[in-house]
């Protein structure tokens, strides 16, 4: 199973906050992530194109909401 170095970290994995918008971020960083875990980029890539793209949605969001 992909996941399963995830689930065993369970127990002892510290919660963070994901603040105002939860979705962007997790979406973000979980398929690259995951596409760190699969070989197809390093980490240090996946981890700047997850907080690049979650920004880029989180700003078109503000600009649609005009907040």
């Amino acid at each position: 199973m992909l996941r399963s170095p995830l689930v065993a970290g369970v127990t002892y994995a510290t919660p963070w906050q994901l603040g105002r918008y939860p979705a962007p971020i997790t979406n973000n960083f979980n398929n690259q992530f995951l596409s760190a875990l699969l070989g197809q980029q390093s980490l240090q890539t996946a981890l700047q194109r997850a907080q690049n793209e979650a920004n880029t949605q989180i700003q078109l969001f503000l600009s649609r909401n005009n907040m």
